[in-house]
């Protein structure tokens, strides 16, 4: 078979095409990771500069991926805390917060001593007396009580059982409400409002312009008030759930009823009775004449409006005739 002379030009050329394409792919896969390489070191280095900011300054606020804001931080006082986000929520309350309340009538024949047991009760179970009202007769002896008794919640239901032995028993109410969801999201609200004060008096000591002052002090006087009511509320259920209330009506079997305030009397004689009867006198003729005025002030303004151009023609007439 007989080749050109043609066949290998044709061969060399087209080699060196190749070659030239393979250099020119490899030069522009140089140039972009070249330009690759820059753009990822220029977002480094703008990373960078976030990162280094000055937590006052508002850009990055420190390395707190949480960090507030005085206009956009959350409010964990106004809204109420998702309980899906309620982090070691179990761990606050060791044992369910229960507020306990009962109410126990009793008569005796001798409240005296029914009075006493009642506050060795109380003694025993290492509580209090908080509220008294007692009533005696001649004698000294009770005749009625009530009083307000505050014991250990652990206590309760011991000592209401003891206290409706003590006498005669008329009636007994107790209650209980199981506020453990109360007392967990007043805990997680204050654990939250304490995290974002902390950040605002962050903001506080970066900020460098008076009014960026004015409103970071305004933004954190309204959340120590937040904070100091949920203390307080925490503080209320604390000790409702700590100490139960039982109130004790006591009284004497064969005591009188309660006796009603009897009006003071008044004198029928004297300077104030014979005052208060003139001004009733007065007050009703009085009355009688602005009836009476009221029925003829219609009939005197018609005489009046008929009356003077009657009297005006008259005159007229009388002037105008001759002596």
């Amino acid at each position: 078979m007989t080749t050109s002379p043609s066949t290998p030009r044709r061969t060399s050329s087209r080699l060196a095409i190749a070659g030239l394409a393979l250099a020119g792919l490899a030069l522009a896969g140089c140039s972009s990771g070249a330009d690759s390489d820059a753009v990822n070191g220029e977002m480094t280095a703008g990373d960078g500069a976030v990162t280094e900011s000055d937590p006052g300054s508002g850009a990055g606020a420190g390395s707190d991926a949480d960090t507030d804001t005085g206009a956009s931080a959350p409010d964990p006082g106004a809204a109420s805390v998702d309980p899906a986000s309620r982090e070691g929520a179990p761990d606050l309350v060791s044992d369910p917060a229960v507020i306990s309340t009962a109410v126990v009538s009793l008569t005796s024949e001798d409240a005296s001593d029914t009075r006493a047991e009642v506050i060795r009760i109380v003694d025993v179970h290492r509580g209090q007396v908080t509220d008294e009202e007692t009533s005696t007769d001649g004698d000294g002896q009770v005749e009625r009580s009530r009083m307000v008794i505050r014991v250990p919640s652990a206590d309760f239901y011991d000592t209401v059982q003891e206290l409706e032995g003590v006498a005669e028993l008329e009636s007994s109410d107790k209650s209980s409400e199981n506020v453990s969801g109360q007392v967990i999201d007043t805990e997680v609200r204050i654990r939250a409002q304490e995290k974002s004060l902390r950040r605002i008096e962050v903001l506080l000591a970066g900020s460098q312009t008076l009014s960026d002052i004015v409103n970071v002090e305004g933004e954190l006087t309204r959340r120590q008030a937040e904070l100091d009511s949920l203390k307080a509320q925490r503080a209320y259920l604390a000790d409702q759930t700590a100490m139960s209330t039982i109130t004790v009506h006591l009284a004497q079997q064969d005591a009188p009823p309660p006796e009603k305030k009897k009006e003071p009397e008044t004198d029928e004689a004297g300077f104030m009775v014979g005052l208060s009867g003139g001004w009733g006198a007065l007050t009703a003729v009085g009355t009688v004449v602005a009836t009476v005025a009221g029925a003829l002030l219609p009939w005197a303004v018609v005489a009046t409006l008929l009356g003077v151009p009657a009297w005006i023609v008259s005159r007229r007439v009388v002037r105008g005739r001759p002596a």
